[in-house]
């Protein structure tokens, strides 16, 4: 999964006040900021990235689906399939006796739809990634981020 067309390597080097010029960094900087962006995604289960997802019937004949945002026109499922939309996940229904997995495509299409506040919680954790690594002064994430993350996951268990 590539994580650059939501963060780029110079506006993650930007952030974190790393000189363009200084490249020795840049493999480690891209794979913290990746890492960054799916601790967002599994915490909130908002995907950054679009991508395609087999999901599984469970032996009731549901599957209940946090991903958000999800591609897939719905209406254009197989008609033994219903969904209903509930409080943070869609929960899919089935009556076929052997039914194959449902795949979606799920994930923001486009780079500039992704909430910058969920790109700013991802910044900030390779902020702490970062400087945790290099110098040990890394502080952890801020209650702010914490509270913008809260506010984004899709369910609570």
């Amino acid at each position: 999964m590539d994580y650059s067309s939501v963060i780029s390597l110079a506006t993650a080097k930007t952030y974190l006040r790393v000189d363009p010029g200084f490249t020795a960094d840049d493999d480690n900087i891209t794979r913290m900021v990746n890492a960054a962006c799916v601790f967002v995604e599994k915490y909130t289960n908002i995907l950054f990235v679009a991508r395609d997802k087999e999901y599984v019937w469970d032996k009731y004949g549901q599957i209940r689906v946090y991903d958000d945002p999800i591609n897939t026109d719905l209406t254009t499922l197989s008609d033994d399939i219903s969904y209903e939309q509930k409080n943070g996940y869609y929960l899919f229904n089935t009556s076929a006796l052997k039914p194959s997995n449902l795949s979606l495509n799920v994930g923001y299409e486009l780079a500039a739809d992704v909430p910058p506040e969920l790109i700013e919680c991802a910044l900030e954790i390779t902020n702490d990634y970062y400087y945790r690594k290099t110098d040990g002064n890394g502080q952890g994430i801020s209650n702010i981020t914490w509270q913008t993350l809260n506010q984004h996951k899709r369910f609570i268990i």
